[in-house]
């Protein structure tokens, strides 16, 4: 069964509602949201970042520099350091640039670059209109996706996939400049329902990584519904 899938004509998920009982779903971005070719997404992503910051870092460099700071970023632990935080700290002393010189052109490539690669995506119409439903039905909605991006490069594929966040009041959208955490912790999701005030009612964790999405909330307790956008065995 697909949850997005079943929330298209007049199927809806089994939900039962009453008036004491706020659902809140957590939803993955990537390949739940949004249809992407994860593997082709981020060569382009990586070749346009590191072909926009040449001229002032090699793109060798950057790039051993950016995945440095990305598995950093995903192996942080430290309540007290924000991802952007882990982040610079192991970037930016690896390409020999200060951050205030660098970071003013990183910016420009998110605000004029980053929105180009949009048609390495498509969007989902059934997602949309299950969010639309959702929204509809009074339900608190997250964008449960891995803050290992700025906020900026989130909202540009919120908008890719038709869910742009001046329309779609998402009471969390985890980005690296605001989490401590990434999936597949069970500290992840806690950082989620955390921001979102503990909420009280039921809460749903949807997404299609078998790895990130499902095993850290199930941890934490939560229920959980894959997405199985590849016809797989389940795990």
């Amino acid at each position: 069964m697909n949850l997005i899938a079943s929330a298209r004509g007049g199927e809806r998920p089994a939900i039962e509602k009453d008036a004491n009982m706020t659902l809140t779903l957590l939803l993955d971005l990537d390949d739940t949201l949004l249809d992407t070719n994860t593997d082709a997404f981020i060569q382009a992503y990586f070749q346009a970042l590191s072909g926009f910051l040449a001229e002032l870092v090699k793109p060798d460099l950057m790039l051993s520099a950016l995945m440095a700071g990305t598995r950093k970023m995903m192996a942080n632990n430290d309540p007290s350091l924000t991802l952007r935080q882990t982040f610079d700290a192991e970037f930016f002393p690896r390409v020999g640039i200060e951050r205030d010189v660098l970071q003013p052109r990183i910016d420009r490539f998110y605000e004029e670059v980053f929105p180009t690669l949009s048609h390495l995506t498509r969007t989902k119409p059934e997602a949309v209109e299950m969010v639309e439903w959702a929204f509809a039905q009074g339900y608190r909605l997250a964008i449960a996706t891995n803050p290992l991006f700025p906020l900026a490069a989130i909202h540009h594929r919120m908008r890719w996939a038709g869910l742009p966040p001046e329309r779609f009041p998402f009471g969390v959208v985890s980005a690296y400049e605001s989490f401590h955490f990434a999936k597949p912790t069970p500290a992840y999701f806690a950082e989620v329902l955390g921001q979102m005030g503990w909420p009280e009612g039921p809460v749903v964790m949807v997404g299609d990584d078998v790895k990130r999405d499902l095993p850290g909330s199930r941890a934490l307790g939560l229920p959980t519904f894959w997405i199985n956008t590849m016809d797989m065995q389940p795990p």
